[in-house]
């Protein structure tokens, strides 16, 4: 049983790494708030299969979808995305993780 509920997993390339910074720096807290822990933070991807266009991933650990969803639908972390609409290119998707 994983102690994890839920993921939400970004692939994203970043235009202007500078203006992406504060993007990050406040992320980070506001996703702790709602229990989130960063398990995959870089770049340097490696295809083992398909095309990879995206240069940096993130994956974070949350223990539950509802509160992978308060982390993206609060107020907090509203007021920031569009930091990383403005420096970057990707996707950010979320995905119940497997309890078998």
């Amino acid at each position: 049983m994983s102690k994890y509920g839920a993921f939400v997993i970004i692939r994203v390339t970043v235009n202007d790494l500078d203006g992406y910074k504060p993007y990050v720096e406040q992320a980070l807290p506001i996703a702790a708030k709602f229990g989130g822990e960063y398990i995959v933070r870089g770049g340097n991807p490696i295809a083992l299969e398909g095309d990879e266009d995206s240069l940096r991933h993130v994956v974070i650990a949350f223990p539950s979808v509802e509160k992978a969803k308060e982390f993206y639908h609060s107020d907090e972390y509203q007021a920031i995305i569009g930091i990383r609409h403005a420096h970057s290119k990707g996707t950010l998707t979320l995905v119940e993780a497997y309890q078998g």
